[in-house]
């Protein structure tokens, strides 16, 4: 099937103003933005056994301006971050590969308190995973009950929407007083 594209047809000197807006916008947001939406996923996972780290990447387009965040390291991390924060995971069995036995403190049913929470807008950390004070247990295999997804990107999107949006109108009035100034 035949796509149609329609764009507006812009004058050389609004192409250049957009031209303009769009670098001001991408070095303010690598500049201000960038450095403490990555720290903030970093807290996020700062007691993860196994961390992700996070990296950014700056998308200035005619539709808007995007400033993606995502995991990095090993797939195993990566997938780690992906059920934690996106899909979550259904009831499965956890099965013994190679040792003999799976291995882990627990004091009944209740008793694990995720290292990593959605509370209300905020996305909280450090919390103490397996509760101490459970005896050893040994098991072939476990029946996991599975888990709700928390959508981090979510919550940490909305707790800098405020901000994203200051910057990027400042940057568009920056870059429009420049471009009227010949420079």
């Amino acid at each position: 099937m035949p796509k149609i594209l329609i764009r507006p047809i812009l004058s050389k000197k609004r192409r250049a103003l957009i031209d303009v807006i769009r670098k001001e916008q991408a070095t303010a947001l690598k500049k201000e933005i960038v450095p403490e939406l990555v720290r903030r996923f970093d807290e996020i996972v700062e007691n993860w056994q196994h961390k992700p780290v996070f990296r950014s990447r700056i998308m200035v387009r005619d539709t808007g301006t995007t400033v993606y965040v995502f995991p990095t390291g090993s797939s195993e991390t990566k997938q780690i971050w992906e059920w934690v924060s996106v899909t979550g995971t259904k009831r499965h069995l956890i099965k013994v590969k190679k040792a003999k036995a799976l291995r882990f403190p627990w004091a009944g049913k209740g008793s694990y308190v995720p290292k990593t929470k959605k509370v209300g807008r905020n996305a909280t950390y450090g919390g103490p995973g397996i509760v101490p004070g459970g005896k050893m247990h040994y098991y072939r295999q476990v029946d996991h009950p599975g888990f709700e997804p928390r959508n981090f990107e979510k919550v940490v999107g909305d707790e800098f929407e405020d901000d994203f949006r200051k910057i990027c109108e400042n940057a568009t009035r920056r870059a429009i007083r420049r471009y009227e100034r010949g420079g």
